[in-house]
């Protein structure tokens, strides 16, 4: 609801309290911090990314700003509540594998599914010229997952080829 309509709505509703315009002010207020609080978890989330996709750049090129365009593909595994985020960066057009086949998210989440993960969401965004998905998964119990081995699964099926 943008601030017109949410103002238009007052002069629609007729003459009304203080108290129910107070009232009507402090919603609008919770609504704009709750997208405030969104916005800037998204925006947290991608410095995140970016901040892995350049430090695996500037570890493996000794800081060539040109190299971060060359690193074709890398990816991040974190436990979060009840399951696990695997964050994955790639170049638009990336090709994986030793068949050179087209990056396939499904892929992936056939891995996460074999290891007895339960996928929740799966977000594709772009950025420049990269594509960012970020996965949340479920698991009923978390200690039964082995992140290494999750890792060296996802390593297969997507390696960090330049």
């Amino acid at each position: 609801m943008t601030r017109v309509t949410y103002i238009y709505s007052f002069r629609k509703q007729g003459k009304r309290s203080i108290s129910d315009h107070t009232n009507e002010a402090v919603n609008y207020i919770k609504h704009i911090q709750n997208r405030i609080r969104r916005l800037d978890s998204k925006r947290a989330e991608l410095k995140k990314v970016s901040n892995l996709s350049s430090s695996s750049t500037s570890s493996d090129d000794h800081g060539d700003e040109s190299s971060y365009r060359g690193l074709l593909s890398c990816f991040k595994v974190d436990p979060c509540c009840g399951g696990v985020q695997i964050v994955i960066g790639t170049t638009i057009g990336f090709r994986s594998g030793e068949e050179g086949l087209p990056f396939s998210i499904s892929r992936v989440l056939e891995v996460l599914r074999e290891q007895g993960l339960c996928v929740v969401s799966c977000v594709s965004s772009k950025v420049d010229d990269r594509l960012l998905h970020t996965i949340q998964s479920e698991v009923n119990d978390l200690e039964s997952i082995d992140l290494s081995a999750l890792e060296q699964k996802l390593a297969e099926v997507l390696p960090p080829s330049r």
